[in-house]
């Protein structure tokens, strides 16, 4: 008969937890499938994603070829080229509080040649050709309402930034931040949820940059 656990020397009373937990985890092992602790990234692990090619696959670091391009990516580089003056208009609010009044209206007619003379005529295209199309590959004749919207108040600040005075800096300030963030925002809801579609439909893609390029005067590479 086997003694109860009270009558074994105390000695023993710490051998047998140690065998108990090492069983216990012994149990758990079987019982749990092994984890791999490698991360995934877009099915590859981390080494394999640091390493580049593997049996001919291309590294995601590497740019895509000609053959890989988005039909879209001509929109999405004419894109980039007008962030890089609307960032301007962040960079412009900013200084005006150190300006003199002459300084403030030479930067503001800078900007509103920006505006009125590239970004709004963009605007105007995409308006009679990009959301017409985005519209019909949706099936939904309206859907292209909210990014009007958009473009009606940024018209609408367009105008009130012109008509400011040069004296009321928070005004200026205001509108051109105003500008920066509505005009930033537009291009991402484009560029995340417009485009795709079109990168989906490469015939139709390319017929909108054509008529695009034809409407507001910019040439698209191809």
């Amino acid at each position: 008969m086997t003694a109860a656990p009270d009558s074994l020397p105390r000695c023993c009373h710490g051998w047998i937890a140690e065998q108990t937990h090492r069983r216990t985890v012994a149990m758990h092992r079987r019982a749990t499938p092994p984890q791999r602790s490698v991360v995934r990234v877009s099915g590859r692990g981390v080494a394999d994603f640091y390493a580049g090619d593997r049996a001919g696959e291309a590294s995601p670091w590497k740019a895509p070829t000609k053959a890989a391009m988005r039909p879209t990516e001509p929109f999405r580089d004419e894109h980039r080229e007008l962030v890089e003056h609307v960032e301007h208009l962040a960079e412009a609010a900013r200084r005006m509080p150190a300006l003199s009044r002459d300084e403030r209206d030479r930067l503001r007619d800078r900007v509103l040649g920006f505006l009125r003379g590239t970004l709004l005529p963009h605007a105007a295209a995409e308006e009679q050709v990009l959301y017409p199309e985005w519209a019909a590959l949706l099936g939904f004749a309206d859907a292209a309402v909210p990014m009007i919207h958009d473009h009606e108040a940024i018209v609408a600040r367009v105008e009130r930034l012109a008509a400011a005075d040069a004296d009321d800096v928070d005004t200026l300030q205001e509108l051109l931040y105003g500008l920066y963030a509505l005009v930033s925002v537009h291009f991402a809801k484009e560029e995340e949820i417009q485009l795709p579609a079109f990168d989906a439909a490469p015939e139709v893609a390319a017929r909108v940059l054509e008529r695009m390029a034809a409407t507001d005067g910019h040439a698209h590479a191809h």
